[in-house]
């Protein structure tokens, strides 16, 4: 029985759930991709769709605990992942899982789950969406930007595209790419904004005083991610004599590179790495402004986990954020520290404004960027898209190779 045939014999009535298999990859650090994909996985709606998570997993990279879920709702697999000249070693053992358990469609959500879903489509023709959280372009390592050419190329096989921002689609659109869905990254609202208790619990033990402002970024730490800018407008400020700390949740390549620029810069004692965190709630809490100095993105998560925390964000025009943040936060030119400092420095001297774009930045994610509005979305693009190829399949009468191979 081919893999298509086995589909194509279910009923696909909305009393039936419809198996999605989501393909994710590991890597050294753990970003927004994993968080948005595990948040997607918690609001999926279990009476329509059941899922499958396939880690194509590297030896010696962290696994995300985003990712970690209950194997009664989450159908986990792990498949060995030895490199890209290996790739095709990833084939056999994903087809003997769609034996077992037939799949509607395919769900990738970076570079080496999109090279996988396109090596796979030619064999068994199940519907594919590309997930794309956003590529680095330039600012990204040369061999970064080779694999992200041919992800480009590898996407035009897939059923539909989907990415975060107008911008993002825009970019696409230059390239030759169609079937381009938008859908804003979401993020799970709080059931409340975190109030003096929360603020004061981690500043205590990051030795910062009440009195004192705390700017945060959440990021992984990448060059592109534009904190070395940021360090330099705490450093610019500090020198004003503002009470300024700065608090870095994340991790990744370019972390030791940033503690030696903060140290340089007489920083030791203000700006405070603590690395990657599961309890990033807590972290926000303890902020008082929250800054994303990246130098490009599509729409990223850490503003909106700002925003829906109640906190003010500061943050470089790329992507969709200008959009986001209109009337609600303050939008600088990346790769500008002065501009960073002075954004920074009029939200410092001034609670009430910092209370205004709080409130008014939660209420924002609350209609428009919260996860179950985004997985509704995503819901809907899923069914359309598994429609549309039993369509395909009926008018054409095909069938597609068997999953036996």
């Amino acid at each position: 029985m081919t893999a298509q045939q086995g589909i194509a014999s279910r009923d696909h009535g909305h009393d039936v759930r419809r198996n999605i298999l989501f393909l994710k990859g590991n890597y050294d650090a753990v970003g927004g991709a994993e968080t948005l994909l595990g948040s997607l996985l918690d609001h999926l709606d279990p009476e329509r769709f059941h899922a499958m998570l396939v880690m194509l997993q590297r030896n010696g990279f962290p696994d995300s605990p985003a990712l970690l879920k209950d194997p009664l709702v989450v159908d986990r697999h792990t498949i060995m992942w030895r490199g890209v000249a290996a790739a095709p070693l990833t084939i056999p053992p994903l087809l003997r899982l769609i034996r077992r358990k037939p799949v509607d469609l395919v769900n990738s959500h970076d570079i080496r789950s999109i090279l996988t879903a396109a090596m796979l489509a030619p064999v068994v023709d199940l519907p594919w969406v590309a997930h794309l959280h956003g590529f680095l372009g330039a600012v990204g390592s040369r061999q970064l930007q080779a694999f992200e050419a041919i992800a480009k190329l590898l996407i035009r096989r897939a059923d539909a595209i989907v990415c975060s921002s107008e911008a993002a689609a825009a970019e696409l659109r230059t390239s030759g790419q169609k079937n381009i869905r938008v859908v804003a990254n979401g993020v799970s609202l709080p059931e409340r904004v975190p109030c003096e208790p929360d603020r004061s619990a981690l500043r205590v033990r990051l030795g910062v005083r009440s009195d004192a402002i705390l700017c945060g970024v959440l990021t992984r730490l990448h060059p592109g991610k534009g904190v070395a800018y940021l360090l330099d407008a705490i450093a610019s400020l500090r020198r004003t004599g503002v009470a300024l700390h700065l608090l870095v949740v994340g991790d990744g390549e370019e972390r030791p590179v940033l503690e030696k620029q903060a140290q340089s810069l007489g920083l030791e004692d203000a700006v405070h790495f603590v690395g990657f965190q599961t309890d990033v709630a807590r972290h926000i809490a303890a902020m008082d402004i929250l800054v994303h100095p990246s130098l490009r993105e599509s729409l990223p998560l850490a503003i909106l986990e700002g925003m829906a925390h109640g906190r003010p964000v500061v943050a470089t025009a790329v992507g969709d954020v200008p959009k986001v943040l209109a009337g609600v936060g303050l939008v600088v030119p990346p790769a500008d520290a002065e501009a960073l400092a002075a954004a920074i420095a009029s939200l410092v001297g001034d609670s009430e404004l910092r209370r205004t774009m709080g409130e008014q930045g939660r209420r924002i994610v609350e209609s428009r960027y919260s996860m179950a509005v985004a997985a509704r979305a995503l819901e809907d693009i899923f069914d359309e898209v598994i429609e549309n190829k039993r369509n395909h399949h009926s008018r054409s009468g095909g069938t597609a190779a068997s999953a036996e191979a």
